[in-house]
């Protein structure tokens, strides 16, 4: 299973006989459970994006959700979990809680939505964020994500690649 680069960062596929993967998922459920946040209540246990069986970035072409683990000087700091649907890629980033305020959310968003418009048909890409959720509304505007009107769902047309 190879990871790739994008960017200044690399995505690893989630692996979990990996035991640094393990690591930064238990890390990661530890904080989500410290935080007694409205995510935990509308996601319950995230374990279901890193129970996925794991693909390489075919993933895209044959519609199976993938989670990657991004690394930035070679530490895990975010996932990513991606599902195609219909043509529209469904995102949800997490950022470790350590790690955030450091642009990452923005910059992974930019990376991620360029290399996909560019390399794979899809035709819309959408991330669906708490309306209380100040710090990833702002990354994803920032990263050129347009709120659609009446719900908390922000995407990106391929019509609008390259911002």
């Amino acid at each position: 299973m190879d990871s790739f680069k994008i960017g200044r960062y690399s995505y690893e596929p989630y692996n979990p006989l990996n035991p640094k993967h393990r690591e930064f998922y238990q890390k990661l459920d530890e904080e989500l459970n410290e935080e007694d946040s409205e995510l935990l209540e509308r996601l319950g246990d995230i374990s279901y994006m890193f129970e996925q069986p794991y693909y390489e970035l075919e993933a895209f072409e044959i519609n199976k959700p993938t989670t990657y683990l991004v690394e930035d000087n070679n530490k895990f700091v975010a996932f990513i979990y991606l599902y195609v649907r219909n043509n529209i890629l469904l995102i949800y980033l997490g950022v470790l809680k350590e790690e955030r305020g450091k642009h990452y959310s923005t910059n992974i968003n930019i990376d991620i939505t360029d290399y996909i418009l560019d390399n794979f048909d899809i035709d819309y890409i959408r991330v669906c964020i708490d309306e209380d959720n100040i710090g990833s509304i702002k990354a994803v505007t920032n990263a050129g994500f347009i709120k659609e009107e009446d719900n908390n769902v922000y995407y990106v047309k391929r019509k609008q690649k390259g911002r």
